[in-house]
């Protein structure tokens, strides 16, 4: 191979150092030049973004809560035990215990079912969905998938498929495609005792996950926590499992919830002496499952408590932090020595449970009978009943409300749902919409409340207010010639119209303003006919109200011959330009090359003839 010459480090170095670095200070001005001739305008070229960091979150210093309604509107008969779900699209779904003959469903104890459209405000007719008991329904448990499936189990003393005549579980779906309930499944096959309060959950599959108390001596004397599952293709459901396998005494009321991963948590109260190191109290205990380790072994959540902690709920939030609360009566965190609502959560990324947090530290009388939801910005949701006299409320049963944000734990200040209420409350549940409604609903036992009669039955309040504020994307290009121009902007839940603002200054609220239009899109072509810089921002709206304004987008319109003075870069080079620009980059580069070549090669000395060595 040839090999390219290098001068020695010397004088002839530094000169031919110097002579290409000249060089291409003259070959880079030249292209420089050639390119100077065109002008590039500042808006060829604008990132895309949505300013989400300008947006505030939900204002909800406007929110009210709506008077009370009766839900059982067809019960002539006591009506208890409610339990509530939110599906894909915000409509709330509640199943409860009802004693009326109703819909042929006889003089039974019967589960029925209603759903509450928010995008109508309206209910559905009453169903029933235990159709074949011809015994005691009881202690429903509600969810619903992915799909929009609504899955209920209960517990039923009828003999369906030989299950006998004690209280066994039974599960019905009703599908989100047919809006029909198939036939009752029994879930608790192989039980001859009582199996009371199911709870269920479903995963990202469809799969189904219910957990319940048993009093059959499966494993034995003592009452136990069974946990069954149900496959979405199939349809078969798995073994039993004992979830409380290493209790000697009474495991009673569990929940259930299921994380991101599909693994399985639950919760459940237990009288065993010291288990998993919890004292000689009743205590909270919780397990996992997953896919490696299967069930772990049990922890006490209420190991400080040395008093019984009892009726546990848990919630698991998008980051598949876990949020438990139950009703415990120790006298510790100046709780008292009355019943107070406990609550402590476990971080997925530290993997510790947190202190306990009181949720009821104004009561002074007793505090159980806890409901919980999480929204999506994990602000936890929290009902209960207490018989203090709080607000007014005398010392008879009654539904209070608050929330806790578990980024700062600050607690809001409670409310008082069965404000209007003469009679006793018991037993609310609560669930949180998408758009951070919040839906409470509950029993009560208030002669002739709305007409209710003197007979218990279920009333609702939720907690409402104006949309989400929009985000509005960023216009492209921002300086542009007169015509049309489209805004777009991120589609609100709950929304039914956007009202688009528009001004020749910077809108700092739209008090005052005139929408240029009302659009139920998410999306506006807006026309231009006059050149200037315009601001725009929006606001979406509802039966609630006005949301508050988005964030501000602004856009330079040009008349046409501000557009001539100011030309884009792409407006005057055609291919032919770009071509001879090419080649004049190439013709510089050879010409560096030669005379480079040129000025070493002179450098370079003479070659001399080998001298031989002396004879």
């Amino acid at each position: 191979m040839e090999k390219i010459f290098r001068p020695k480090r010397g004088k002839e170095y530094l000169e031919f150092k110097l002579t290409k670095k000249i060089l291409r200070i003259f070959s880079v001005f030249v292209i420089i030049s050639l390119f100077g001739s065109f002008k590039v305008p500042t808006y060829a070229y604008n990132n895309f973004t949505n300013n989400i960091n300008e947006i505030d979150t939900i204002n909800k210093e406007n929110w009210w809560w709506t008077e009370i309604e009766i839900v059982s509107v067809n019960s002539s008969d006591h009506s208890e035990r409610v339990v509530s779900a939110i599906d894909s699209e915000n409509n709330l779904h509640v199943v409860w215990r009802d004693i009326t003959d109703f819909g042929g469903s006889g003089s039974d104890q019967d589960i029925f079912y209603r759903e509450y459209n928010t995008n109508t405000n309206s209910w559905s007719p009453v169903e029933v969905v235990s159709t074949e008991s011809d015994g005691n329904g009881d202690y429903p448990g509600i969810a619903i998938d992915e799909q929009d499936n609504v899955h209920v189990v209960w517990s039923d003393t009828s003999d369906i498929d030989s299950s006998g005549t004690d209280a066994d579980i039974f599960y019905k779906m009703k599908d989100s495609s047919t809006d029909q309930w198939p036939p009752v499944e029994v879930v608790s096959i192989g039980s001859i005792q009582s199996s009371y309060q199911p709870e269920i959950a479903v995963d990202s599959q469809g799969d189904v996950h219910t957990v319940w108390h048993d009093h059959h001596h499966y494993d034995g004397s003592d009452v136990d926590v069974i946990y069954r599952e149900r496959d979405s293709y199939s349809n078969d459901w798995s073994p039993l499992t004992i979830i409380s396998s290493e209790s000697t005494d009474g495991s009673y009321s569990a929940d259930i919830a299921v994380d991101s991963l599909d693994n399985i948590h639950v919760v459940w109260f237990d009288s065993t002496n010291d288990l998993y190191g919890s004292g000689i109290d009743t205590d909270v205990f919780y397990k996992k499952w997953e896919p490696i380790t299967f069930w772990s072994s049990g922890f006490a959540l209420s190991f400080e408590s040395d008093s019984p902690s009892t009726r546990p709920q848990i919630v698991i939030d998008i980051d598949d932090n876990i949020h438990v609360a139950w009703t415990d009566h120790s006298d510790i965190y100046n709780a008292g020595t009355d019943s107070d609502i406990f609550y402590r959560y476990w971080g997925s990324s530290t993997f510790t449970w947190s202190p306990n947090i009181v949720i009821s530290p104004e009561s002074t009388a007793l505090s159980n009978g806890i409901s919980l939801d999480i929204d999506t910005n994990s602000n936890l949701y929290f009902t209960w009943i207490d018989y203090a006299d709080m607000s007014g409320s005398g010392t008879d049963p009654d539904i209070f409300y608050r929330t806790l944000n578990i980024n700062t734990n600050i607690l809001s200040d409670y409310t008082l749902i069965s404000d209007i209420a003469t009679g006793n409350s018991y037993f609310p549940s609560v669930s949180v919409d998408s758009r951070e409604h919040v839906h409470v609903i509950w029993y009560d036992d208030s002669s002739n409340l709305l007409g209710s009669g003197t007979d218990a039955d279920e009333f609702y309040k939720r907690l409402v207010g104006p949309p989400e504020a929009p985000i509005l994307a960023d216009i492209f290009p921002s300086t542009r010639a007169l015509g049309n121009l489209t805004l777009d902007w991120t589609p609100i839940i709950g929304a039914d119209e956007y009202n688009i603002y528009k001004s020749d200054s910077f809108i700092w609220d739209v008090d005052g303003l005139v929408p240029i239009e009302t659009t139920s899109a998410s999306n506006f072509a807006d026309e231009v006919v006059e050149a200037g810089i315009y601001y725009y921002t929006i606001t979406a709206n509802s039966i609630y109200g006005e949301s508050e304004s988005s964030n501000v987008v602004s856009v330079e319109i040009l008349s046409e011959d501000s557009l001539e003075s100011v030309p884009g870069l792409f407006e005057n080079i055609n291919w032919g330009e770009i071509i001879i620009i090419g080649g004049a980059v190439l013709a510089m580069q050879l010409i560096v090359s030669v005379i480079t070549i040129s000025v070493t090669a002179a450098k370079v000395p003479a070659k001399s003839s080998s001298k031989k060595g002396k004879k």
